[in-house]
């Protein structure tokens, strides 16, 4: 997929890679424990997906995370963010919508 710099990459809501981020998230410890771990609100703050980035690796190629950010979280307190590995079956061109800035 040809990614513009000023571009961010979203995954299409709804899609099998929309539920398996989601689960992931909650499955992290910080949010195990919870009532309502993809949730996890705290003074009305939430989880947010942001978006999702391609990193380069010299020698495995590239890879995808999936970012959250919380800005209050119960466990992690203020300002959390964390980055999810992408689904195995993760295939970019299927998954992702663009949206430029």
């Amino acid at each position: 997929m040809n990614i513009d710099k000023n571009s961010i990459m979203l995954v299409i809501k709804g899609s099998n890679e929309w539920d398996f981020m989601w689960a992931a998230l909650s499955e992290l410890p910080e949010n195990k424990e919870l009532s309502a771990p993809t949730l996890a609100e705290n003074f009305s703050e939430l989880w947010e997906y942001m978006e999702t980035t391609e990193r380069h690796h010299c020698l495995f190629g590239k890879s995808y995370y999936h970012c959250f950010r919380h800005r209050m979280h119960p466990v992690k307190g203020v300002n959390h963010r964390v980055k999810i590995q992408a689904s195995k079956s993760f295939n970019s061109d299927e998954y992702l919508i663009h949206k430029w800035v």
